[in-house]
C-alpha cells in the first residue's frame, strides 16, 4: 500500500534538511533558532507542493489538549 499522507519527515528528506527544522518552519517558531525568512517560504512552498498537512493527533498529544 502507497503512503498517501505526506509528513514533516517527508518533507524534511525532499528537500535534505532536518525533521527540526522543517518543524520550527512550519509552526512559526522559527525565529526560535534563527532560520532565515527566505529558507522558511521555501520549505512552506515544498510543503504545500507535496500536500503536507498537520497531523491533528500528533499536535494534540504534543499540547495534551484536544480542544
Amino acid at each position: 500500500m502507497a503512503k498517501t499522507r505526506v509528513g514533516i519527515v517527508d518533507v524534511a528528506k525532499h528537500m535534505g534538511l532536518s525533521r527540526a527544522t522543517v518543524s520550527y518552519a512550519l509552526n512559526g517558531k522559527y525565529k526560535q533558532v534563527n532560520l532565515s525568512p527566505v529558507t522558511v517560504a521555501k520549505i512552506k512552498n515544498v510543503a504545500a507542493e507535496l500536500g503536507y498537512r498537520p497531523n491533528y493527533w500528533a499536535k494534540a498529544l504534543s499540547s495534551k489538549s484536544t480542544k
